[in-house]
């Protein structure tokens, strides 16, 4: 029963010291286009802004890659 408690306890501390942006870099996935979104979204941003900022330039980027060049 100890255990269990002090198991769920660590699990909590864990989920609760990671920001929201770290947890959509992990749904975002790897990649070019996720590398690349981290380089503009790391400046000065809230978390807030930062998952915003990394959705954001994730999808333009992919998006940008799907379009032919002219």
């Amino acid at each position: 029963m100890l255990a269990r408690s002090l198991r769920l306890a660590l699990l909590a501390l864990a989920c609760g010291c990671a920001s929201p942006a770290d947890m959509a870099k992990d749904e975002l996935g790897d990649g070019k286009c996720v590398d690349l979104a981290e380089e503009k979204c790391e400046e000065g941003l809230a978390s807030s802004d930062r998952l915003a900022c990394l959705k954001r330039e994730t999808y333009l980027c992919e998006e940008l890659e799907k379009t032919p060049p002219p």
